[in-house]
């Protein structure tokens, strides 16, 4: 069969015009194909970030919780180291000292129930943890309180590593807790400070451990009142 020019013309234009529809729709499919796989991967950029923030605030909250139950025993071995404090005085005939300890013994344990009571309001999952044995002998009266010093002065750096995580937290509930813990360390590691200085000029001033001694005793010291 014979093509005549116009036939031809059309047919030409014709090719041309499937070519350029095949090359349109190939480049339209294309797009959308990479248009897709760059949604996937939007997506999936998202779903990470929200698995690492998700999994960052895990960490976060994990260490917290970690750190108020370590908080906990961290008051109920006070507790036994004032108490085995006041045995060991009260051996000695301390009796005044004993008192003083075992109502410090009592306070310590107290700390711990009020942060128990916290954590059940809260939630938090506790797990009361093995109490190591506190000492029970000690050189002599200087050497004891100077236990007691250091032993405060470690619960504090305990404290304020647990308010640190609470204000990270923004647990502004906790840190209100908090606040009343801290000033009691302060007022007990100055009490202390004040009691290791007197019983170390206690070889200069003969007498002067009983009469230390005597202010302690619970009929002898000031009335706070509450």
């Amino acid at each position: 069969m014979k093509l005549t020019m116009t036939t031809l013309r059309a047919t030409t234009a014709m090719l041309l015009a499937a070519r350029t529809f095949h090359r349109t729709n190939a480049f339209v499919v294309r797009n959308k194909v990479a248009a897709t796989s760059l949604t996937q991967t939007f997506r999936e950029i998202h779903h990470a970030g929200m698995e690492t923030t998700s999994h960052e605030g895990n960490v976060e909250e994990n260490e917290l919780i970690k750190t108020y139950n370590k908080q906990v025993t961290n008051e109920l071995t006070a507790s036994q180291l004032y108490l085995s404090a006041s045995l060991w005085c009260r051996r000695q005939d301390l009796v005044g000292m004993a008192a003083y300890m075992r109502e410090e013994s009592d306070e310590e344990r107290g700390h711990a129930l009020e942060l128990i009571d916290f954590a059940n309001q809260r939630n938090f999952h506790l797990q009361l943890q093995p109490l190591d044995a506190p000492p029970h002998e000690w050189k002599n009266v200087l050497e004891l309180w100077e236990s007691l010093l250091q032993a405060e002065l470690d619960n504090t750096q305990a404290l304020n590593h647990l308010a640190d995580l609470a204000d990270n937290a923004h647990d502004h509930a906790l840190s209100a807790l908090l606040d009343p813990f801290h000033m009691e360390q302060v007022e007990s590691e100055d009490a202390l400070r004040t009691m290791v200085a007197k019983i170390a000029d206690e070889g200069k001033t003969p007498g002067l451990l009983r009469q230390l001694d005597s202010e302690l005793a619970p009929e002898t010291r000031p009335k706070v009142e509450k």
